[in-house]
């Protein structure tokens, strides 16, 4: 009897502190729980990821301390996207930051019917996302910011580099829907520069090496724009350009150092920082419906010289002096005369 009612002591101590154990684990009323999930991992999200958390950082929100920040990767999956998102709802997240059109949709889906805030970035078009119904204030639950850029002034760069440029071959995620917007976006900029578009599609990450592949011997260069799909494979697409030696343009700044030739866009990790500060906004009491989507504050133009030198390139001297400079406007490179 003695050691009967010893176990139930015993037992009921050890639920006792089983019950404490989980509830300061996963309920902590004074600690914000903020999920950031990215679609896929490549440099440029894992930029942006960055520059957000060091912007929470900064504010006093770090994992464990000031906040509890759950760090999710979706491996490129919707299924996986879905799940993550659940899991935020699950937890009761005090905002969702979602990384990546394909991650901000499954987030937004997933927590239908709540009023979790959700923060997204490094999307260029969330309007066609529809993320958010409005630029300005687009009430709801839903802001972020768009790392959208000039096409037109990227186009105008990268014939001033290659001057006999004529077709360009871009590989894509038709599936993905910032992927589809940024394509549509190009044509438009394309159709203005005399620049014939050439796409090959790529569903998945293995998908992309055969895409870059089937376009390099139809095209003057190669370009990879804001697809996660192609940025996630981006080093099977830079082997096969620099092993034809035909130059390799993008969109993230961020690449150039994986073996693109160049770029003129708007940096990843000061995008983070802008998205860091919304997510502050939101925590403090803000709603992101009040909150305009922003935009990329600074361009730069980046070089690669060793991959230049690889394929026989020789940059102009006034893109050499722009070369990693950042500026709101970066000189426009005049367009080139196609009559």
């Amino acid at each position: 009897m003695f050691v009967l009612s010893r176990f139930i002591r015993l037992s009921s101590v050890f639920l006792s502190f089983s019950i404490v154990f989980i509830t300061s684990t996963f309920s902590s009323p004074s600690q914000p729980t903020i999920c950031l999930s990215q679609i896929v991992a490549h440099p440029a999200l894992d930029a942006t990821r960055q520059g957000i958390l060091d912007e929470l950082a900064l504010a006093g929100y770090t994992d464990g301390k000031g906040a509890r920040i759950f760090l999710e990767n979706a491996q490129g999956q919707v299924g996986t996207a879905l799940q993550i998102a659940s899991k935020c709802k699950g937890v009761t997240a005090d905002v969702i930051v979602a990384l990546g059109t394909p991650m901000a949709q499954s987030a937004l889906k997933g927590t239908a019917g709540t009023q979790i805030p959700l923060i997204f970035s490094s999307i260029t078009d969330p309007l066609s996302a529809k993320l958010v119904a409005k630029l300005q204030a687009p009430g709801g639950r839903v802001s972020g910011v768009s790392n959208a850029s000039s096409r037109v002034d990227q186009l105008a760069l990268f014939i001033k580099i290659c001057p006999n440029m004529k077709r360009l071959g871009v590989v894509l995620n038709p599936g993905d829907a910032n992927s589809v917007a940024a394509y549509k976006l190009l044509e438009v900029a394309a159709r203005e520069m005399g620049i014939t578009l050439v796409q090959a599609a790529a569903s998945k990450t293995t998908e992309v090496a055969q895409a870059a592949k089937s376009l390099a011997t139809r095209v003057d260069a190669l370009y990879v724009d804001n697809d996660n799909t192609a940025l996630a494979g981006f080093s099977s697409i830079a082997k096969v350009a620099t092993s034809l030696k035909i130059p390799l343009f993008v969109s993230d700044t961020d690449m150039v150092p994986q073996g693109a030739l160049a770029a003129l866009g708007p940096d990843q990790y000061q995008l983070g920082r802008q998205t860091g500060q919304m997510i502050v906004r939101v925590l403090k009491g803000d709603s992101p419906g009040q909150m305009d989507v922003g935009f990329p504050k600074e361009n730069a133009l980046v070089i690669n010289e060793s991959v230049a030198k690889k394929i026989g390139i020789t940059f102009p001297k006034d893109v050499l002096a722009l070369a990693n400079k950042k500026n709101e406007s970066l000189p426009l490179v005049p367009k080139r005369d196609n009559s």
